[in-house]
């Protein structure tokens, strides 16, 4: 619609957009992990033949060396990148992954119409709630949109990832204590 007064809860086709990318994005981002060298990642003093500290992958009992200082390709210098690297291992975001899906999964965007004023009168709009915060009457719900806070902050963990549309999730009106002020 053209009133400038309509939300994004108003932009069905937007919001559907947006949780169809964030939903790609963590599934690239599964995908990914599971694909990489599994077991445990562990940051350890001395790779044999790979200089004084590493990451080898710990599974089954077997060690895979995964980068280390003065590997092949240049390696890695500083020892804090390689506890970054131990930090993301696969299983840890495997785990993220999975979980944030299952966030996605229990708010769902609920399309339905509600009555609005536009232009001179009184309209069928439609409108975008979430399945889980939504009290069931569009003229009650607490949040009265979408995406709902939960799939909100979801938005902004994941808005480094390509493809990620400021429009997807508006910032919140306050930061979270200790949060950047990105407003």
């Amino acid at each position: 619609m053209s009133d400038s007064n309509i939300t994004d809860s108003f932009d069905v086709p937007l919001v559907l957009e947006a949780v169809a990318w964030l939903r790609a994005a963590v599934g690239d981002r599964l995908a990914a992990a599971r694909a990489a060298t599994g077991g445990v990642w562990q940051l350890v003093d001395a790779i044999p033949g790979s200089g004084p500290w590493g990451i080898q992958a710990d599974y089954a009992h077997a060690h895979e060396a995964i980068a280390s200082w003065g590997a092949d390709g240049g390696g890695i210098e500083r020892r804090e990148n390689g506890a970054h690297i131990e930090a993301n291992a696969p299983g840890r975001i495997i785990a993220d992954a999975e979980f944030h899906l299952g966030l996605l999964n229990l708010h769902t965007p609920q399309q339905q119409n509600i009555l609005r004023w536009v232009d001179d009168g009184w309209r069928s709009v439609p409108f975008v709630t979430c399945s889980h915060c939504d009290l069931g009457d569009p003229y009650q719900t607490v949040w009265m949109g979408y995406p709902c806070a939960t799939i909100n902050h979801l938005f902004h963990a994941h808005r480094h990832l390509p493809g990620y549309r400021p429009q997807y999730a508006p910032l919140p009106a306050t930061p979270p204590p200790g949060a950047p002020d990105e407003r």
